[in-house]
């Protein structure tokens, strides 16, 4: 008696924790025709029995992952669900986006991908929904941590035993899917070669464009400069007249924004002016052409000079006049 007692409680335990692939069909006025298969878990009091489930709609060609009965969440929660398949131990994938039905199941989007805590894009690998159902059909059992707000987890585990059969119920043409998502994935991936080498070879002709204006820059301001000397090789005579060489060089400075474009210079003359606390403050430089017109240049600040009357008198000029 004790070992039958034995053997049938043994059973019950299996029974209770089995995981085994369901699969139905059924049809309504509003949704109508869809396939599901799914297999349930051990959950959390009290949502003692989640499953994870695969549904395929007629209607509309739709095919929906989603785990429901494994809690509430909101639609502004921050959710992440993370998934580890048994055949591959060191590898953890996340669902790309997550949607919330009213009752809380939580339906994973288009893609996942890995690592899940990745900081560069161009660095994860990601995986289209088909690819996914082809994992879930490849392996034995997948481990799901399911992360809420606030940190805390829900780990479960679910058999992937006799997946196939079920998935292949709900998606019959699943290999087609497969290949033919393949095909626009290997289409978008060339696209984006094809875009990234475009974007290449603009940035190279950009920065080609950008040496050459800047070879055309040096070629320019080289050019300058030697008309500059040369210039400044006509004006230095000119100006030795100056016997203050301080004052020279404020002549040359005030003259720089206009000695590249002078060729054709017969003479220089200043014009000292605007006496205050025993110095001049300011200077003019007038540029006699051989032509017979003039440049005259902006106002040069020479108070620092310390130019008084006497000494502009010892230089043979006088006070606002050009000489």
């Amino acid at each position: 008696m004790k070992k039958l007692v034995i053997v049938v409680a043994f059973f019950i335990f299996l029974e209770g924790y089995s995981q085994t692939w369901k699969y139905y069909s059924k049809e309504n006025a509003f949704d109508g025709k869809f396939k599901m298969c799914y297999v349930t878990t051990k959950g959390v009091f009290p949502y003692s029995e989640p499953y994870l489930a695969i549904q395929s709609h007629e209607k509309n060609n739709e095919i929906d992952i989603f785990i429901a009965d494994a809690g509430r969440y909101d639609l502004d929660e921050y959710v992440a669900v993370l998934w580890s398949f048994n055949n591959e131990p060191d590898v953890v994938y996340r669902t790309w986006e997550l949607l919330f039905s009213k009752s809380g199941a939580i339906f994973n989007e288009q893609k996942f991908y890995t690592p899940p805590d990745y900081t560069d894009i161009n660095k994860a690998k990601f995986l289209t929904k088909f690819e996914f159902i082809n994992k879930i059909m490849s392996a034995s059992s997948v481990s799901v941590r399911i992360k809420g707000k606030y940190n805390e987890l829900l780990d479960l585990d679910f058999s992937l035993r006799g997946s196939s059969k079920a998935i292949n119920y709900v998606i019959p043409n699943l290999s087609s899917l497969i290949l033919e998502e393949k095909i626009i994935q290997d289409k978008q991936n060339l696209l984006k070669l094809e875009l990234a080498e475009q974007k290449k070879k603009q940035a190279e002709e950009e920065e080609q464009q950008k040496l050459e204006r800047v070879a055309l820059l040096k070629q320019y301001e080289i050019a300058r400069l030697e008309k500059i000397d040369k210039t400044i090789k006509k004006i230095e005579p000119i100006i030795q007249k100056y016997s203050h060489q301080p004052l020279r060089d404020a002549i040359l400075k005030n003259l720089k924004f206009k000695i590249a474009l002078i060729s054709n210079i017969k003479n220089v003359k200043v014009k000292i002016y605007d006496y205050n606390k025993e110095a001049y403050w300011y200077l003019r430089s007038i540029v006699e052409l051989d032509d017979g017109s003039e440049i005259v240049t902006f106002p040069s600040f020479i108070k620092h000079l310390k130019i008084s009357k006497r000494m502009l008198k010892s230089m043979g000029g006088a006070e606002n006049v050009p000489f």
